[in-house]
């Protein structure tokens, strides 16, 4: 039987800051998941002053939450191979154990919120639901244990996957994760962020170095961005890629860096906002909406949000100074939910 949990909101006390959690950017031992959701991410506008904070009182560490396109349905996972998912806006949520109990780094989510896939950071398990969580399967193809998987991503229907780890490789499956491939042409890099077009063709991912990878035949062919067209993209560890639905419009967040966007799937880059340690951003389905979240090095970060495709930046602090670790929203941008380190999930209605 699947266990209720009551959710408390809390009271949003600006100024107060968070437990001090040290992330060394040269060390991706100590980076601590994100999403990337490919049907359809994040976004804003509005003041800040719509976000309502709430606690689920299990005590586990999230690393990853990812949404269906129109943010009613939400799914986090944990570092005890937890799985918790509303369908009420994250108004309240359900355990979803997960037997192959392990820490649950990179979460995403169909566009109806009907599949969804987990993958463990160092077991190598997917773990996969169609049935908004109710259930799940554990495919017998897993990934390399050594692989420590960071990142998962999938097509607005679900059946086409990927995912990346910072021992430098990507598998991809076109069925549900029932089979997958490595892929060879991408062997290298240290992936921490990958996002999907909305039918799966169009794949980017982000590594350690900075480099951003693309692919426009569904992963079966890479192209190192920063080689070929000799763009300008961040040089300090990228942590998180975000798409729009047609993977032409991408957003990038570097740990250390800058927010950075490219308007041609990624030939060419823009810088914006401040340097800081962005660990995960999102994107709305049409690219003009975006979401990122901070995690210091020390005290707490915030919610930043942007309606202009990353021109103008907005502080959400009405969310809190914490230690967020990533967030998600609906296609249109209008609904956000971040998590944080503690079991915080923040979130926001415009």
């Amino acid at each position: 039987m699947n266990k209720i949990f009551i959710i408390i909101p809390a009271i949003i006390i600006t100024g107060i800051m968070a437990s001090c959690v040290l992330f060394d950017p040269n060390d991706i031992s100590n980076k601590l998941g994100k999403n990337s959701n490919g049907s359809g991410g994040g976004g804003g506008g509005g003041s800040g002053n719509n976000w309502t904070i709430y606690t689920i009182t299990n005590g586990e560490f999230f690393n990853g939450i990812t949404s269906s396109a129109d943010g009613s349905q939400l799914a986090v996972g944990g570092d005890a191979g937890d799985i918790f998912t509303s369908s009420d806006y994250g108004a309240t949520w359900q355990l979803k154990k997960n037997i192959n109990a392990g820490i649950l780094q990179g979460i995403t989510s169909s566009a109806d919120g009907s599949h969804l896939f987990v993958v463990d950071r160092y077991y190598g398990y997917i773990s996969t639901s169609a049935d908004h969580g109710n259930s799940w399967t554990y495919p017998n193809t897993i990934l390399p244990t050594d692989g420590n998987w960071y990142c998962i991503t999938s097509s607005a229907d679900g059946s086409r996957l990927a995912s990346g780890s910072v021992n430098g490789d990507i598998y991809i499956s076109t069925d549900f994760w029932v089979d997958l491939s490595k892929e060879e042409f991408c062997s290298g890099g240290s992936y921490t962020g990958i996002a999907s077009s909305a039918d799966g063709s169009r794949l980017a991912a982000c590594d350690q170095g900075g480099d951003i990878w693309a692919s426009v035949s569904g992963g079966t062919n890479w192209k190192d961005m920063k080689t070929v067209s000799g763009a300008t993209s961040p040089s300090t560890p990228c942590y998180s890629i975000a798409s729009s639905t047609n993977g032409v419009y991408l957003a990038a967040a570097a740990y250390g860096g800058y927010i950075w966007t490219s308007v041609n799937a990624g030939t060419n880059w823009t810088q914006h906002n401040f340097s800081a340690n962005w660990n995960s951003i999102t994107s709305s389905a049409d690219g003009s909406h975006l979401a990122a979240v901070v995690s210091p090095l020390s005290g707490g970060g915030d919610i930043w949000i942007s309606s202009d495709y990353g021109a103008t930046w907005s502080d959400q602090a009405s969310a809190g100074s914490r230690i967020w670790l990533s967030i998600t929203s609906s296609a249109d941008g209008s609904r956000l939910a971040a998590v944080d380190e503690t079991g915080i999930v923040a979130i926001y209605k415009k």
